[in-house]
């Protein structure tokens, strides 16, 4: 029973670092991030100077807390898989996942900060422009993907 359950937390492990995001297949054969992002939206906005260097500020010191952030989160889920391995009790691994998830969570809020701070350097217009053009880059995403409800 004890082998069942800790080969189950493993799968689930294992599954939810699918994720979108965790994946290698959000990157091209050379590391890079397919698309190109916000930043390739934000290009299309026809910003004044002043917003650039606004967004530029946003973007430079989320770069900085996302490596930090993504660094930490990478070393808890290596302790993690290797407690699974040895004889720690559950208690240390619920630990673990817990910083795991709160991390997650805390980056989940950094993103929605970001996007209001960005939010507020736009004009209503540009607001208009930038929701369109990510709703066509989502649109173009899910294009060939498999779907039980009809998103093709």
């Amino acid at each position: 029973m004890k082998f069942f359950m800790q080969s189950f937390i493993l799968s689930a492990v294992l599954l939810t670092s699918s994720i979108p995001g965790f994946s290698s297949e959000a990157f091209a054969r050379d590391g890079k991030r397919k698309g190109g992002g916000m930043g390739k939206i934000l290009k299309q906005l026809d910003l004044s100077e002043d917003q650039k260097e606004q967004l530029k500020t946003i973007r430079k010191d989320n770069k900085k807390m996302g490596k930090a952030d993504k660094g930490k989160i990478k070393e808890l889920w290596g302790q993690m898989k290797s407690k699974f391995g040895s004889d720690a009790s559950e208690s240390e691994v619920r630990a673990l996942h817990e910083q795991i998830k709160n991390l997650k969570m805390e980056k989940m809020e950094k993103r929605f900060s970001r996007i209001m701070k960005i939010r507020t350097i736009l004009t209503v217009e540009q607001r208009k422009k930038f929701q369109s053009l990510r709703d066509e880059r989502k649109k173009g995403k899910r294009k060939g993907r498999h779907s039980d409800f009809g998103d093709e």
